[in-house]
């Protein structure tokens, strides 16, 4: 008698934060990116044409869910891949109260740092990525150290988001002067990597679930 197969539902952020990703992209090919831009992007710093308004409360909602926004299924089937590799075993260590509120801890601040910085609008999970990486290679470290190849995902990474940027330079959007210059997809690439670096400072404060759940069964019965 052959074996029933079953799928087994595990890691619900993971899943579900993919997607909602790939309903909106599949959304955004029906309104030609007009959804993306009017709502799942982060605004940009003043003097740009999509300049941050503190009088829009949408502006403000903008800052949190920009992450759901991708431009195109390349950049979005990479970004997935990693998120349900690496999230399963995120959301099994710290839970998914802790890891979406890191979650939203680094799209807030790659979203400031847009509104502060970037000529352009910033949208993409590229901060939650980097999140779950950095996570991830501290999360399961040993006592002996860091795994090699963690620190190799890492380094990967960084170097395929940055050195390809270095060099382009975007043309002058406005006189508004930005500490970083024009160059846009440099400046969305930092963005995106301080979201997720300060995101995953919560780590430190977090103890893991699974430890919860052994102080949890180590209190004795009244």
């Amino acid at each position: 008698m052959a074996k029933k197969i079953r799928i087994v539902y595990t890691a619900p952020l993971s899943a579900c934060f993919v997607l909602a990703c790939t309903a909106v992209l599949i959304l955004s090919r029906f309104t030609g990116d007009a959804l993306i831009s009017a709502f799942f992007s982060a605004p940009a710093r003043q003097g740009s044409p999509s300049a941050f308004n503190p009088a829009a409360p949408l502006h403000y909602l903008r800052l949190f869910i920009h992450i759901f926004g991708h431009k195109d299924a390349l950049s979005f089937g990479a970004n997935a891949a990693l998120i349900l590799l690496l999230g399963p075993r995120l959301e099994e260590r710290y839970g998914d109260a802790i890891l979406s509120l890191m979650m939203g801890a680094a799209a807030f601040v790659s979203g400031i740092c847009s509104a502060a910085f970037s000529p352009s609008v910033l949208y993409g999970s590229d901060g939650i990525v980097f999140l779950m990486i950095v996570l991830y290679a501290f999360a399961y470290a040993k006592k002996e150290g860091i795994f090699f190849t963690n620190i190799l995902l890492f380094v990967l990474y960084l170097f395929g988001k940055l050195f390809p940027l270095f060099g382009i330079s975007a043309a002058p959007i406005s006189a508004s002067a930005s500490p970083l210059g024009n160059n846009a997809a440099l400046i969305s690439a930092l963005a995106h990597l301080a979201g997720g670096l300060c995101g995953s400072l919560f780590a430190f404060a977090a103890s893991p679930a699974s430890s919860r759940r052994t102080r949890t069964k180590q209190i004795p019965e009244a």
